[in-house]
């Protein structure tokens, strides 16, 4: 079991995030969804992105879950709770027209190739998904995510590497977040990091110096074990910068300052 209250407590004395720390779990079952989850269609009477309940979660500090009837976006596709051919035309999505009539294209062949790079969960693989802050996960996570600035990323990179070395890699694609903060985590086992695209940052408020880390739950005692490591080491954040030298002044501040020290001696 992972003591989630305890990565919390660490990733914030360590890393500092300005926003919860997320745990988030796919579900096989409806039963799976912990009792006090908010669901959108439910208790808002709305459906939105998936991404607008990620932000909701770190921002706010509430568990939410959604299925199905709670998202309103593409990425339906993407986690497996719609086939492409449940959508009018049934080959609209798959030659790429979405991509390029959203402009993220200029050619729905291109489209169709970003289409097919994104990661995607199975349709039926998972019915809903449950996003909540560490502190107050009723569940075990399949992944853990934390968003920061740039160089709170590299902190939690330099962790990951720890025990192994190499390298993490990152993710970037403008749009459909939600395949690389669950999809891509949970089908590599890999902990990355990713730019959020233009839809979290339009409809979750995600902030143009945030970056999202994501560790699988299979990783995060290895992760853990590095973030420790490194913190021991000296590698912390806020980076801590080197101060110690003189300044340099204006002549007439040198002139002034340095014949009271004249004086002195």
């Amino acid at each position: 079991m992972i003591d989630l209250k305890k990565i919390d407590e660490e990733l914030n004395s360590c890393v500092r995030p300005a926003t919860f720390p997320l745990a988030i779990k796919a579900c096989r079952s409806l039963d799976e969804i912990p009792q006090k989850a908010r669901m959108p269609k439910r208790d808002f009477g709305i459906h939105f992105p998936l991404c607008s309940g990620v932000g909701m979660a770190r921002r706010w500090g509430w568990p939410i879950a959604m299925a199905r009837e709670d998202i309103y976006c593409s990425g339906l596709i993407v986690l497996g709770l719609n086939r492409p051919t449940d959508f009018s035309p049934p080959d609209f999505y798959e030659q790429g027209k979405l991509c390029s009539g959203a402009s993220y294209t200029r050619t729905d062949e291109a489209g169709a190739r970003t289409e097919k790079a994104t990661m995607k969960f199975d349709y039926g693989e998972y019915v809903a998904f449950v996003v909540a802050p560490l502190s107050k996960a009723a569940f075990q996570p399949d992944v853990i995510v934390v968003y920061g600035n740039p160089a709170q990323i590299m902190r939690m990179g330099v962790a990951a590497l720890y025990l192994q070395g190499g390298s993490v890699s990152a993710t970037l694609s403008g749009r459909l977040g939600c395949s690389q903060l669950i999809v891509r985590p949970m089908k590599t086992g890999e902990c990355h990091f990713a730019v959020p695209g233009m839809g979290e940052r339009m409809y979750a408020s995600t902030q143009d110096d945030e970056m999202a880390f994501m560790i699988p739950a299979a990783r995060i005692d290895e992760f853990m074990e590095g973030l420790r490591g490194t913190q021991t080491g000296g590698l912390r954040y806020p980076i801590p910068t080197f101060l110690r030298y003189p300044p340099l002044l204006t002549p007439v501040y040198h002139a002034f300052l340095d014949s009271a020290v004249n004086k002195e001696s």
